[in-house]
């Protein structure tokens, strides 16, 4: 059987055989002197604990011990048995002692501390800047009655006019919270609707209307349109309540939403704007960052590209021309409700008439090519007044890769397209026939709603008081009267 060999740990012997008795018989021998050495260890270990703590450690802490624990004691223990807890309690007692004093003391100096003159006036907080008091809006208007300037014709000429409208909002620049969270839901009283074409103008344009938004609600501090700049919404500019503010997503039933006040949006020159693109991060497939295409290489991935199995050839301007992804993005945009770069969408007729209808129902679809008459328009149907920052054309420095590759690329192709004879233009005009006719139809849609602002005001719609050269840029665009 099984023999327990004394050991705590439970350490046991088995009688067997002659021939390993013996063995066994060691081992456990062996174990119960480690068990006897051990118990031997331990109480020579009490012992000499209990020596010292009568030699040294009572007479030490005898009268700290008398102090905290005379006469009740402590609860559950003996007096001569706890000796860390009444140096604990002490430390606490004095640790306590000496909070109380030094509270005291500075409680005491700041209550009957007082200055020569008497009491100390309190400081005054600083207010933010208020805008001057604006007229009252009128109730919810249409887009064509947006604070529309009434018909006032001078008589006088034009260098002795006194031109702009007493009774409309008045330009000005907004002290605006930086700190304000960028997801902060703001009221907005009017709002209104954009849809930002990309590489148009749309970093001025969208500049134009955030303004203009400011000012129709009552422009202060709360209203996110107030803090002057593009609309982005990395730098909490973004106007939530312009639909269409940040992003190139069309969201064209905007258009029909009653609680839009207007809606605007800006185009080019479509060829013009295909040669800007392709000179421009994300708006090409060597710097993709939209995604639109596998076989695309992504924005700043060029060496990653370019290692690659198999690898990444950059795409000249040539072969960009013939990508259907890049072609018709003003037809794509208006006609067919989708993101100006999208994959297998071809344009047809049938996409092309629904984009001229849609253009039709915009406020106003400006021009770039005649941008001062086209801000100057927007603050007529708003009812607003312009200011001379408005003019400023705010071009952004987000070059390509292509660009830092050959940077007299541009300007050798903007050359050769000027000539419309060229082979590169008539490719260009034909891949992008669709945006060419829509817009020779926006451009006559333009004319035809300056020349109808300019019959109601006069000369005075073209403020030569703030900007020059609006009038001739309209003309050079739509021919004179």
């Amino acid at each position: 059987g099984r023999q327990r060999c004394g050991s705590p740990r439970g350490v046991r012997c088995r009688r067997g055989h002659a021939a390993s008795h013996r063995v066994r018989h060691r081992r456990c021998n062996g174990a119960r002197l480690g068990v006897l050495l051990a118990h031997r260890q331990a109480a020579l270990s009490v012992g000499r604990r209990k020596e010292r703590f009568a030699a040294d450690a009572v007479p030490r802490y005898a009268r700290a011990w008398n102090m905290v624990d005379r006469g009740a004691g402590i609860r559950g223990r003996k007096r001569a048995g706890s000796p860390p807890v009444a140096r604990q309690n002490f430390r606490l007692l004095g640790v306590v002692l000496f909070l109380a004093i030094y509270i005291s003391v500075m409680v005491y100096t700041v209550y009957t501390s007082k200055p020569e003159g008497g009491e100390p006036e309190p400081t005054a907080k600083p207010a933010l800047r208020q805008p001057p008091k604006q007229p009252e809006l009128p109730p919810k208007p249409d887009d064509k009655a947006v604070g529309q300037v009434p018909p006032a014709i001078p008589s006088e000429p034009a260098e002795n006019l006194q031109c702009g409208n007493p009774d409309a909002l008045i330009g000005r620049i907004f002290q605006y919270d930086k700190n304000a969270p960028v997801d902060k839901q703001y009221k907005h009283a009017v709002r209104g609707y954009m849809m930002h074409v990309p590489k148009c103008g749309g970093t001025a344009f969208s500049s134009v209307v955030r303004r203009v938004m400011c000012e129709l609600n009552e422009g202060d501090e709360t209203v996110d349109c107030c803090n002057p700049g593009l609309c982005d919404v990395w730098t909490n500019r973004s106007c939530k309540g312009l639909a269409g503010c940040t992003g190139h997503v069309p969201n064209i039933p905007q258009l029909d939403n009653p609680d839009n006040a207007f809606s605007f949006t800006l185009i080019r020159e479509p060829i013009s704007r295909a040669l800007s693109g392709y000179f421009y991060r994300c708006h090409n497939p060597n710097e993709d960052c939209y995604h639109v295409n596998e076989k695309f290489c992504p924005t700043g991935k060029m060496q990653r590209c370019k290692a690659a199995d198999p690898p990444f050839v950059p795409w000249t301007f040539e072969q960009y021309v013939d990508q259907e992804d890049y072609q018709n993005i003003y037809t794509r945009m208006a006609g067919a409700n989708k993101f100006p770069y999208t994959e297998n969408l071809p344009m047809d007729d049938t996409y092309l008439a629904k984009a001229k209808a849609t253009f039709e129902k915009f406020s106003l679809v400006g021009m770039q090519e005649a941008f001062a008459a086209t801000v100057l328009a927007i603050h007529h149907i708003a009812g607003t007044e312009p200011a001379a920052s408005d003019f400023e054309k705010v071009r952004s420095q987000m070059l390509s890769w292509n660009h830092s590759q050959d940077k007299e690329a541009r300007a050798r192709y903007a050359a050769v397209l000027k000539d419309k004879s060229s082979e590169l233009y008539k490719k260009m005009a034909h891949v992008h026939r669709y945006d060419v006719q829509l817009y020779e139809h926006a451009r006559t849609l333009f004319c035809e709603k300056i020349r109808g602002f300019e019959a109601e005001v006069g000369e005075c719609f073209w403020r030569k008081d703030l900007v020059e050269g609006a009038k001739e840029g309209f003309e050079k665009l739509c021919g004179s009267a």
